[in-house]
């Protein structure tokens, strides 16, 4: 009797103090909404799903609580909808990281089953909010100085026609419950952090925001198979995100123009002559002195407006190009230098081994031509490749090969002088220099020094050895006879697949395969015909020998004044 009224004072005592705690946890809860009450644009999105309890997170919300949100609210929306893309086993990620130029990649652990493990959400939350950087790569997951879906881990799974990317679309409409969560820890992340958006520069920067963009959009070159995400040349654009009202952000503005003026190759001649820009001749008709754009050349004339616009913006780069550096930019065309030599060279693509003598570097003004190289090879005629002019227009460097038991090295000549200076000293006759590039000196990060570059080459120096032909010519049948296949891209010289052997690969007899008796321009002339007539959904590979050839690195050399 006396163990069971202990037992029932026991529990009315665990009663009364979980009441206790009850009602101290909500006066707590209520004191906290009174002091930071919840912002109405995030309450407002807010999945029914959630507890009252997590209905009191707010712009001040603890990493804790941000954290306890995305376990219980996002992990869920990661294993059902990404997982399957991002997800890695734990080997696999690891081995990931050790890559550098995959560690900028989103990507977690997952289990067998495809789901995250409590232990590893810590890790998933980090990848979700982290930004990296790795050499040139940049992944920066939330964007905490714009709206929430300009953030990459919102933007990117959204439809195309709201995000503008090509992600496969995870998010069909903005009314996805799923989208709704992330938005809502996603705008949590943001409150937690906030980081004030940078305005754009004066001049040329908002000119080229306000004035150009606009004919890029109407112009459409903002289309994924013109310089959008399908891009393969080197302009390269950021349509917007259409689920903005603006579409544009500061940011994607600034690597927009970033782009205009040229990533890799430069678009744009900011010294001299404005009008030689590719930015504008690519776009007049080729009768004005345009040059061919795969696009068409008739997107404005000399005079128009919109060309009138895009000359007034290069004329603002170019003056704010002048001023950072401290020079005037009135250069003048001093005229042009290329390699003169036979026009019958055999020289094979990929292959730069050959010794092919006769050619000289040349230097046009007007009708004046210079041979800058004669006086350097006086012992019989040279190979010379590769011309590259200095930023400044004052060197020009260049690969040169004397005898057949000489190998390729870069020299410098100054234009002015026609002083000459050799730059690499290989001896070996097959470890060749090739194919220099002047290039901003790493070290000079405000580019305003034209003097501070580097020269980047390649060479064979270390002596490995990579295919530099396909192991077989794939070609598709546009009509047949009974032993001859009709292909009208076939161009090749006749002769060159004869005896080879061709095997269909797909299509009407696949897994057939002949030998070529004959070829001719656009005929393949069969040792014996097919069980059926070839048809236009016969596709075929030709094997061919494959070819071997040199591996050649990039090197960057530091040039001495």
């Amino acid at each position: 009797m006396n163990v069971t009224r202990g037992r029932i004072r026991t529990v009315l005592l665990l009663i009364v103090f979980a009441l206790f705690g009850t009602l101290a946890f909500a006066a707590c809860s209520y004191i906290a909404r009174q002091l930071n009450p919840l912002p109405s644009s995030l309450s407002s999105s807010l999945p029914s799903s959630l507890s009252s309890q997590e209905t009191t997170l707010n712009a001040t919300t603890t990493g804790e609580a941000r954290f306890d949100f995305f376990s219980e609210h996002v992990v869920p929306i990661l294993n059902r909808r990404c997982g399957n893309c991002h997800g890695h086993t734990a080997d696999a990620y690891y081995a990931m990281n050790k890559e550098p130029s995959l560690r900028t990649h989103l990507h977690w652990i997952v289990d067998e089953s495809g789901r995250v493990r409590s232990e590893h959400q810590e890790l998933a939350y980090q990848r979700c909010t982290t930004e990296r950087v790795e050499a040139e790569k940049h992944f920066r997951p939330i964007d905490r100085a714009n709206p929430p879906l300009a953030s990459l881990l919102l933007r990117e799974p959204l439809a195309t026609s709201y995000s503008g990317s090509l992600h496969p679309e995870v998010f069909g409409t903005l009314d996805d419950p799923d989208l709704k969560t992330l938005t809502r820890w996603v705008e949590m992340e943001i409150a937690a952090d906030p980081q004030q958006p940078k305005p754009l520069s004066p001049g040329a920067e908002q000119f080229f925001a306000e004035k150009v963009v606009p004919i890029l959009s109407r112009k459409t070159c903002f289309g994924a198979n013109c310089h959008g995400p399908m891009a393969f040349m080197d302009l390269k654009l950021d349509p917007g995100l259409p689920a903005l009202e603006s579409r544009f952000t500061n940011d994607i503005h600034r690597a927009n123009r970033k782009a205009m003026l040229g990533n890799a190759t430069r678009l744009v001649n900011l010294v001299g002559d404005l009008e030689q820009s590719k930015q504008l001749l690519k776009n007049i008709p080729l009768e004005q002195g345009g040059i061919v754009h795969k696009g068409g050349n008739n997107f404005f004339e000399k005079g128009d407006p919109d060309y009138l616009v895009l000359r007034r913006w290069l004329e603002l780069e170019s003056a704010e190009l002048s001023r950072r550096i401290g020079i005037p930019l009135d250069g003048q065309e001093q005229g042009i230098v290329f390699v003169r030599r036979p026009r019958d060279t055999p020289q094979r693509f990929f292959e730069d081994g050959e010794f092919l003598p006769g050619a000289d570097l040349i230097w046009k003004r007007g009708e004046e031509e210079t041979n800058l190289t004669a006086a350097l090879h006086p012992e019989g005629p040279a190979d010379i490749r590769a011309p590259s002019v200095s930023y400044n227009a004052r060197q020009v460097a260049f690969a040169m090969r004397r005898t057949k038991n000489e190998p390729f090295n870069i020299w410098e000549l100054e234009l002015d002088s026609g002083k000459a200076r050799q730059l690499t000293f290989s001896t070996e006759p097959g470890i060749h220099f090739l194919d220099p590039l002047y290039v901003p000196d790493p070290e000079d990060t405000s580019s305003n020094d034209l003097n501070r570059v580097c020269l980047v080459m390649t060479s064979n120096r270390a002596k490995h050895w990579c295919a530099s032909s396909p192991a077989g010519f794939l070609g598709e049948v546009d009509e047949a006879a009974e032993q001859v296949l009709i292909d009208h891209q076939l161009t090749q010289h006749p002769g060159t697949f004869d005896g080879q052997i061709v095997r269909i690969v797909r299509g009407t007899n696949v897994g057939e395969q002949r030998t070529v008796v004959r070829q001719e321009s656009g005929r393949l002339h069969l040792d014996r015909p097919f069980p059926e007539l070839c048809d236009s959904t016969t596709h075929y590979v030709i094997a061919t020998s494959e070819r071997m050839a040199p591996k050649y690195d990039a090197y960057r050399m530091r040039i001495a004044p």
